[in-house]
């Protein structure tokens, strides 16, 4: 339903708190590894932080291409992105090439992470961009897939035009299980991940995952059954743009190139002791810029959003609806330099 509203936005100025976590927990982010892909035009990513991915075509779940390591699949632009680029080339007899790159043996974790990768995605015609980590396989305790762990922080089918998927993969919950953990988000159609920019992220702790896209939580996985992968097995990070295959699906042989742009990507750990908190303060989600608050502004909204001013949006741990004299009024507990996006009732989740 609609309603117009004065929004009195006050500042609260309670940065670093959260609701739910003890008082007495130490624990903080700090950035461990990041990459802002500064390069120069065509330039080729840094092989200190990155492995290319070489796999021929139905390695895996019947993708098409052939995954290589040329500048023609895998570059920097110039312009602060890396580019994963999917070509019908027939280069070397393979009919569809594109890039996959990972962070195994350059930069491994076993929990207590925060990941966040801001991207664009590859048009909707049987590309399946995947942002995600896989645990180390073969390990005497975890085995092959899914034993080893898996989790998906952005998968999108290759028919999908507003919609994303995250999802975990152990030996509890597969496909061999018929128990899957998918979660699910859908974009505005002014927002469509093919057509701009959004942060994909994930808070990895020692009993869950939770998932978020421009800040806003929409799912967690169930608590881990132990012995879990997510807290006892090396894993690493992974960007990927296949074509085809069991979830890309048939390909438009019109639309190439298929390009995924990757703006950053941050991995922070969890320092310091206490016992595992609703939420870890220490880190502004998505890097904020707290200046100043937006006071008296009136307008239709349905539902309320806030933004920032770089289009992150502050989740609702950031800010709550309350009545102040007799008018509602949105309390920022932050310094914020804001904007109220509107979203049309189709646009709602």
């Amino acid at each position: 339903m609609k309603w117009f509203i004065r929004m009195v936005c006050a500042i609260a100025c309670v940065i670093g708190t959260s609701a739910g976590q003890d008082k007495n927990d130490s624990r903080t982010w700090k950035l461990d590894f990041f990459d802002e892909f500064s390069g120069t035009a065509k330039s080729r990513i840094s092989d200190a932080k990155w492995r290319y991915n070489q796999w021929n075509p139905g390695t895996v779940n019947q993708e098409a291409q052939k995954y290589t390591n040329r500048t023609e699949n895998v570059f920097q632009d110039g312009n602060g992105n890396l580019v994963l680029r999917g070509l019908r080339d027939f280069w070397n007899g393979y009919e569809y090439t594109s890039g996959r790159i990972d962070t195994q043996g350059k930069y491994q974790w076993k929990s207590c992470v925060r990941i966040e990768c801001r991207a664009k995605l590859p048009p909707v015609a049987g590309a399946w961009p995947g942002i995600w980590t896989m645990g180390l396989e073969n390990t005497s305790a975890w085995g092959g897939w899914p034993g080893c762990g898996e989790v998906d922080i952005e998968e999108r089918k290759g028919n999908w035009t507003d919609q994303i998927q995250a999802n975990t993969f152990t030996r509890n919950y597969s496909p061999a299980t018929g128990d899957m953990a998918e979660k699910y988000y859908r974009f505005g159609a002014d927002e469509l991940p093919h057509e701009t920019f959004h942060v994909y992220s994930c808070d990895w702790y020692e009993d869950r995952v939770e998932f978020y896209v421009d800040g806003e939580k929409f799912g967690q996985t169930p608590p881990y059954m132990q012995p879990s992968p997510f807290n006892g097995n090396q894993h690493y990070f992974i960007i990927q743009n296949a074509l085809g295959g069991t979830f890309g699906g048939a390909i438009n042989n019109t639309k190439f190139p298929m390009d995924m742009t990757v703006d950053w990507v941050r991995i922070y750990s969890m320092t310091g002791t206490g016992p595992v908190p609703d939420q870890v303060t220490g880190v502004e989600r998505n890097s904020l810029s707290l200046t100043r608050p937006v006071i008296g502004l009136t307008a239709d909204y349905d539902p309320i959003r806030l933004f920032s001013l770089n289009g992150c949006l502050i989740n609702g741990k950031g800010a709550d609806l309350r009545v102040v004299s007799g008018v509602p009024a949105l309390i920022i507990n932050s310094r914020s330099n804001v904007i109220v996006k509107p979203r049309t009732p189709e646009q709602s989740r």
